[in-house]
This record gives C-alpha cells, structure tokens and sequence, in this order.
C-alpha cells in the first residue's frame, strides 16, 4: 500500500496514470486512495460489470437458445465473459479451475449452454 501511495503522490505531479482492479464489492477501507483524491480528479472509478442477457446470448452463440437456459446461465455467471467462453467451448475444466461453480452447476451450466461435452 506504501508503494501505491507513494505513486499516486507523485502521479498528481507527474500525470501518471494507474490501472488497478478489484472487486467492486472490496470496501473503501482497503483502498490506497481517498474521496479527496477521486474530488480532485487525480483518481477515476469505473465500474466494470458483466453483460447483459443479451450480451450473454452473443458470447454464447446462440441466439435460438432458450429463453429459461439463457436465464439460468446469466443468473449463475452474472455475464462474466471468461465463464460464457468456456460454456461456450465446453470447456469444463476451466469452469473447475477459475470459478467457485459446484460440478454440478458446471454440468448445469455447460447442458444449458447446448454443450454435449
């Protein structure tokens, strides 16, 4: 956190720019910059969120899939895009390793998305 202070400082002098990303749930206490930082322009918060069902619908390439599937997969994956490829692919082992999904929502997941895998 020292590190991140340090160049913040010096980013307001200099005009550097820092990506950083976490969770949008992740408290303000845990954060290495201030509301006075974000008043004062030298911080910017974007909210990044999954898609939408029609987002999901793309990613999945099916645009006849089932209204009800279509659901089911948007509710568990709150339209992450790396979970939606792996549907996508059937690819079940990626779902296993980069996701808390149970294996019997893997299987739920990958049998609403029409994969036969």
């Amino acid at each position: 956190m020292d590190t991140l202070s340090a160049f913040l400082r010096k980013a307001k002098t200099v005009g550097s720019k820092l990506l950083v990303l976490a969770q949008e749930s992740t408290p303000a206490y845990c954060r290495f910059y201030s509301k006075k930082d974000i008043d004062g322009g030298h911080v910017v918060e974007r909210h990044l969120r999954g898609l939408d069902l029609d987002g999901c619908r793309a990613m999945l390439g099916k645009q006849d899939i089932d209204a009800d599937a279509l659901r089911r997969i948007y509710l568990l994956t709150k339209g992450c895009p790396r979970y939606l490829q792996a549907i996508r692919e059937g690819d079940e082992a990626l779902l296993r390793v980069h996701s808390r999904f149970t294996q019997a929502e893997i299987r739920l997941l990958l049998y609403s998305g029409g994969s036969t895998a």
